[in-house]
């Protein structure tokens, strides 16, 4: 890998691992429980283009902003950090996290403070910082984030998970992994402490009444791609969408399914339906929509060619779904079937960009307040499955 490509994928690793450690961090050392802590990627801001790398919400408590600078120049980390933030755009923040790699901290944050709104506190945070985190965090000692290091520290990262969930039990590594990538590890250990489901009694074969499958795909998915010379920027902008969109799928207690290019499949209510899963399904839907716009932003300050459509298109539909082993005894390789699937698929094609499109059944189980931001549609024809009534949330202008 390139040193460039090694940079921009370490700054999206550091997205990812700032998450937990501040999740961790409000937990372990706050006592808050794991629903009191909301962390989002990529969340719009007022300037055209501008998106805030993460916001952590806390109830009791302003939340703030964290901002991935690192291995940029001192200039670069300042310019950005300019655009976003000359102005609050959420009342509700009261500090700005910058993490960089080595940069003299004095100086970056005198020119930081040049910048940005007085409403923020500005707080750096450097290499060592990070470090010391991780091992208070996760048991893991390396002396740098190299690529090497990286890798260990995933294991030690899918180990430390997997205990905070099951304890002593004993470790598999490809069912841990399997599982903590389908699921967040709160949601792993919310279905075993209330419901008493162990590792290997996550994938039961069997049907699922009132699954809520989510569908999001990138509009001009196809024209981006042909448009970009540079490969490598497909697959940085392709991986970030990859990483972003399934810790949201996390973020609201959602099972992530898969991804198929340029589409992100995401279930709720499986293994159980949790209290207010279908509200947490329309709030995923919604941050997805910010992610997209977001990665259609990011595509195109690398192409020449101006896009007719923007950021992704949903469907969401409330159905039943069968779970299928694809390998006899086999406890992590799963997969769905269901006419719900096809309906999803449907309502999906129906949505235009930045709009979500949801099945009745979907519709009906919403709060008023939800139920008042979508409008019926004529009813959609979809192919083997017949004569559908949809509602649609058109995008926000």
């Amino acid at each position: 890998m390139s040193h460039k490509g090694f940079e921009g994928e370490l700054r999206l690793f550091l997205e990812e691992l700032c998450c937990e450690l501040c999740r961790l961090k409000h937990i372990q050392d706050d006592g808050m429980s794991v629903g009191d802590v909301r962390i989002a990627r990529e969340v719009q801001l007022v300037p055209p283009g501008a998106f805030a790398d993460i916001v952590v919400a806390l109830p009791s408590a302003p939340s703030y902003y964290v901002e991935i600078k690192y291995g940029l120049s001192l200039d670069e980390a300042v310019r950005n950090v300019r655009r976003k933030y000359a102005v609050n755009h959420r009342a509700s923040c009261n500090r700005l996290v910058v993490v960089v790699r080595d940069l003299d901290e004095a100086a970056l944050q005198a020119r930081l403070r040049d910048c940005v709104c007085t409403s923020l506190d500005v707080e750096v945070w450097n290499e060592a910082r990070l470090l010391a985190d991780i091992k208070k965090r996760y048991g893991a000692s390396i002396e740098a984030l190299s690529e090497n290091n990286i890798i260990q520290l995933h294991r030690s990262m899918l180990q430390a998970n997997w205990k905070g969930v099951y304890g002593d039990e004993p470790y598999y590594e490809v069912l841990a992994s399997s599982l903590l990538w389908h699921f967040s590890p709160w949601t792993l250990k919310r279905l075993q402490t209330e419901e008493g489901l162990g590792a290997n009694d996550i994938w039961r074969p069997g049907s699922y009444s009132d699954i809520a499958i989510v569908m999001a795909d990138l509009s001009s998915f196809s024209r981006y791609v042909h448009d970009t010379p540079d490969q490598r920027v497909v697959q940085q902008v392709l991986t970030a969408f990859y990483s972003q969109t399934r810790q949201a799928i996390h973020e609201y207690g959602g099972m992530f399914y898969q991804f198929v290019g340029d589409e992100v499949v995401a279930l709720f209510g499986y293994p159980d339906a949790k209290s207010g899963y279908i509200d947490d399904t329309l709030r995923c839907a919604k941050a997805l929509l910010d992610i997209g716009a977001s990665t259609s932003a990011r595509w195109e300050r690398h192409i020449d060619m101006v896009e007719e459509k923007h950021g992704l298109h949903i469907g969401i539909a409330l159905g039943q779904l069968n779970l299928m082993p694809l390998r006899p005894f086999a406890h992590s390789h799963i997969g769905f079937i269901g006419d719900a699937l096809n309906m999803t698929a449907r309502l999906l094609n129906e949505a235009q960009p930045g709009e979500i499109f949801v099945s009745n059944a979907f519709y009906q189980q919403l709060s008023d307040d939800d139920q008042s931001e979508f409008a019926e549609s004529a009813p959609v024809e979809a192919r083997n499955i017949g004569t559908v009534k949809g509602w649609r949330r058109a995008a926000e202008r």
